[in-house]
């Protein structure tokens, strides 16, 4: 028992006797020996399904040229048919059309498309004859200036297309083997048709060929873009740059892809790619019955192998777990029960203490004095904040006085005695309403009361050039809101926002609810604020910020009402230069 008494050496006993190291080495060796084994075999499979799927593309493609050949024929005749007399010329385009058609069922295309002289009177039908002037959104002007007999392929992706077996009318992905006539002298298209197949019908014969298989193909143009997979919905979608010029560095042959082996062919006729991807699962899926035994043998052996670890370390992985469940609800709860499942480790002899006894005792060591800790940081916390709302409200004070005492002298200086004797009566029964309510919270209705009489003494000094309305919902007059909290943003609106032409200054009070919070809305009509003192304003109000030597008024404000509300509150401010300024209060629903 003594050997097994430090938690090191019984972790490592655990290890040495799982002997797990040499077990997953060989099964490694063996498991790359049988995959390199079956991997010719697949791939070569693979490899013959790619070239069948390569010949029967191809044959399709030969299939459109031959036609087109076919094709050829009646359409020049028709292009050199004289159109008097109209009978005999729609003979031949009857004829012609009706060739058409019975090519487009035969060949299961999705239609024909033939651009004719614009003055040609069969160019108007719309369907199958159509004028070579509508060219310009098909074929390039490099594509259209070739002079002689020119051919090749294109790719249209949801293209509106009226097919003459079905009458469909809708985007459509399709092919196009083209062929265009010019006249070498006068540099001009003759004629120009198209034989469309869907890209719908090249992507049947690939998921054809490797259905019920994570083995994927696609035919890509040389541009990389996706031009037929099983995978209908990835028609015109772009393959991976580095695949695209894998596929052209190793033509016919395998190379490696993000994780898996590809191959790639190109077509003679047609300036595509058909290129197939294995991914390695595909592989290792296939290497048969070897790897099954192996992997049968490996998992008996692994299974036995977890018994004996699990025994052997059981009383070890148990106080783990006992010790790490007890720190998490600790952690989460901060429940001094939750450390009773600790005991067991915690009562035991020092003599026959382990590793994990030790760690136990230390937890519950200091969990104790961060308890203590905890309450002696949460009460200095709580008297440095209630410090703080009371330095920021004595601050205000001096200065709502400082800027009173001034109209007051000003009054004075002007000879306004009478004025002067007044506010000072109305100042002080301002703060005769402050000194009867001692507490920091105020009801609505008190702070509104002590607004007004203070409107009273501004409006005595400026000799009634303002004017005010007040605005409050039934019931709204009974919440509490910090002391002075009102009082400094009116003080603003006079002080900043005063016209010097003549012109009341009005300012409107309303206090609403607004869900759990109320809102009080302070709005004048005075001269507002520029643009970029607003922008300064609102950022210290976002960072609740205080500045002392600017705007200390609304922002000592927004302090303290984040104070008191742990972060619930809000103030706003929106003005219009020249115009007037608004402040919204949101504060939480307080009795």
């Amino acid at each position: 028992m003594k050997l097994l008494g430090s938690f090191r050496k019984k972790l490592i006993l655990g290890f040495i006797a799982s002997s797990l190291t040499p077990l997953l080495l060989a099964v490694s060796i063996f498991y790359l020996t049988s995959v390199s084994i079956a991997e010719d075999k697949i791939l070569n499979s693979i490899d013959l399904s790619s070239r069948q799927l390569y010949e029967s593309v191809n044959e399709r493609i030969k299939q459109l040229e031959h036609l087109s050949d076919s094709l050829q024929y009646y359409v020049y005749k028709l292009s050199n048919t004289p159109q008097e007399p109209t009978t005999q010329y729609l003979t031949m385009y009857n004829y012609i059309r009706s060739f058409n058609s019975s090519m487009i069922d035969s060949f299961h295309l999705m239609n024909m498309e033939v651009y004719i002289d614009p003055d040609n009177f069969i160019s108007n039908e719309g369907i199958m004859f159509k004028k070579l002037s509508n060219l310009g959104d098909i074929l390039t002007p490099e594509e259209r200036s070739r002079m002689g007999l020119n051919n090749g392929w294109k790719l249209f992706l949801n293209r509106k297309v009226l097919t003459v077996m079905t009458g469909e009318n809708g985007p459509v992905n399709y092919l196009s083997y083209y062929r265009t006539k010019s006249n070498i002298n006068e540099k001009e298209l003759e004629y120009a048709y198209f034989l469309n197949i869907r890209c719908d019908e090249l992507a049947d014969i690939i998921a054809n060929t490797y259905a019920g298989s994570d083995i994927s193909a696609c035919l890509t143009d040389q541009e990389g873009t996706i031009i037929a997979h099983a995978d209908k919905n990835k028609i015109g979608g772009q393959i991976d740059e580095k695949l695209l010029e894998g596929a052209f560095n190793n033509p016919d042959g395998w190379f490696s892809y993000n994780g898996g082996q590809v191959i790639a062919r190109r077509f003679d006729k047609a300036p595509w790619l058909l290129i197939t991807s294995v991914p390695n699962r595909h592989i290792r899926q296939n290497t048969g019955i070897l790897i099954n035994m192996m992997m049968i043998a490996c998992i008996m052996i692994i299974i036995a192998t977890c018994f004996t670890v699990f025994f052997i370390t059981r009383t070890v992985t148990k106080r783990i777990n006992i010790l790490s469940t007890t720190i998490s609800n600790f952690r989460q709860y901060g429940d001094k029960n939750s450390l009773e499942p600790l005991r067991e480790m915690t009562g035991r002899p020092k003599k026959h203490r382990d590793e994990i006894d030790n760690l136990a005792n230390s937890f519950v060591d200091m969990s104790a004095r961060l308890d203590d800790s905890f309450q002696k940081i949460l009460d200095m916390t709580l008297t440095e904040e209630k410090l703080n709302y009371q330095l920021l409200q004595s601050k205000i004070n001096p200065h709502f006085l400082y800027n009173i005492l001034e109209s007051v002298k000003t009054c004075q200086t002007l000879g306004y005695l009478e004025t002067a004797n007044l506010m000072i009566t109305k100042l002080a029964k301002f703060y005769r309403q402050i000194l009867q309510k001692g507490d920091d919270m105020i009801s609505i209705r008190e702070e509104l009361e002590i607004v007004v009489t203070y409107l009273e003494i501004e409006s005595l000094c400026r000799e009634g050039a303002i004017v005010w309305e007040i605005k409050q919902e039934e019931g709204t007059g009974d919440f509490l809101i910090c002391k002075f909290t009102l009082q400094p943003i009116v003080e603003n609106c006079i002080v900043h926002g005063i016209r010097s032409s003549s012109g009341k200054l009005t300012i409107q009070i309303q206090v609403t609810y607004d869900e759990d919070t109320i809102k009080i809305h302070i709005k004048d009509n005075g001269i507002g604020i520029k643009p970029e003192k607003l922008l300064d304003i609102q950022k210290a109000l976002r960072e609740k910020t205080v500045f002392y030597s600017r705007h200390f008024g609304i922002s000592n404000v927004n302090a303290r009402l984040s104070l008191i509300s742990k972060g619930d509150s809000e103030i706003k401010i929106h003005s219009d230069y020249l115009k007037g300024t608004t402040v919204i209060i949101t504060i939480p629903q307080m009795l």
